[in-house]
């Protein structure tokens, strides 16, 4: 049915029927309907200007949500035509080009809270990792089943080149060639600043691993823990390791200093030497009781082998423990 204006009279007369004043004003507000529905082929170029458009045509209808079906008018070429949600959607995004040679400052089309919005690369893998929840415990990690992901410069050319791997396999791969990737150490090792990693077997399992001095390592491994050749004379020390001073106090006795404490005070030492360079009288040492022993200090006695106490030139001491 086209469309339509119906005009009905504010009031009808019946037959033989007086005018009154009231009649009039009645028959002066008809009532106007609109009949019928205007048809696509009524829209015609011109047909309805902006004028005559209500601005409450629009806003003034129910809301509702959009599905891809749903139509639209549009104007192309001169005419109102319609077209789908979907395909308007669809010129939004068009075909793109596929490239291999991506940089952390490219783009890429993000969508926030319903628009469009671009970002860099370097941003976007940010927080790809900010974002995730963190597990903060050794043992949140299942080495054997968790996996991370690597760059693996040996795919082939031009190919997506990322690769996942369980921690464990990761992890042995690093280790395996800890070592022999390492730089040669160029000078003298320092026993009590330079560490090693040790897999601590007393400590919670899967949370092992510590950094230990080389001094003490040999500490506790036992042996030859410090050793000296010296003036018996002077005190004066020809070459040492792990002493730091020998001092005379009289004929015979000295007091030795050690430069690394000893795990405890049950340790062994040996002196000898003898009485002058190039003759074969020898001489013989023992603790001097009468000096404390601890951990960094001891007091040895030198005597001859007639048990007089003597000072020899060449006198070695060795620290076991």
């Amino acid at each position: 049915m086209a469309l339509s204006l119906l005009v009905i009279p504010g009031y009808q007369f019946g037959e033989n029927e007086r005018l009154t004043q009231t009649k009039l004003n009645q028959l002066g507000r008809p009532t106007i309907e609109l009949q019928g529905a205007i048809s696509s082929a009524a829209i015609g170029n011109g047909t309805i200007t902006a004028e005559k458009l209500s601005p409450m045509l629009i806003s003034g209808l129910t809301p509702t949500t959009p599905e891809s079906g749903d139509l639209v008018m549009i104007q192309q070429d001169n005419a109102l035509r319609s077209v789908s949600i979907g395909q308007i959607l669809t010129l939004g995004a068009p075909a793109l080009t596929t490239i291999t040679d991506v940089n952390l400052a490219d783009f890429a089309w993000i969508i926030r809270t319903g628009a469009n919005n671009q970002a860099i690369l370097a941003d976007v893998l940010r927080e790809a990792v900010n974002g995730q929840t963190e597990l903060p415990n050794v043992t949140d990690v299942d080495r054997s089943a968790d996996t991370l992901l690597l760059y693996d410069n040996s795919a082939a050319p031009s190919s997506n080149k990322n690769r996942k791997v369980k921690v464990q396999t990761a992890v042995r791969a690093v280790t395996n060639t800890l070592i022999a990737d390492a730089s040669a150490l160029s000078g003298t090792l320092d026993p009590a600043a330079d560490e090693i990693l040790v897999n601590d077997g007393s400590s919670p399992a899967g949370d092992q691993q510590r950094k230990v001095k080389v001094v003490d390592v040999v500490r506790q491994a036992g042996g030859i823990k410090a050793w000296a050749n010296f003036n018996g004379r002077s005190g004066a020390i020809r070459a040492q390791s792990g002493i730091t001073s020998i001092t005379r106090t009289e004929t015979g006795f000295y007091t030795v200093v050690m430069s690394t404490p000893m795990l405890n005070t049950n340790y062994a030492v040996f002196v000898m030497g003898s009485q002058r360079i190039g003759e074969l009288d020898g001489i013989y040492g023992l603790l001097n009781m009468g000096v404390a022993i601890s951990t960094t200090s001891f007091g040895i006695r030198l005597k001859d082998r007639d048990g007089h106490d003597n000072d020899g030139d060449v006198v070695s001491l060795m620290v076991i423990g």
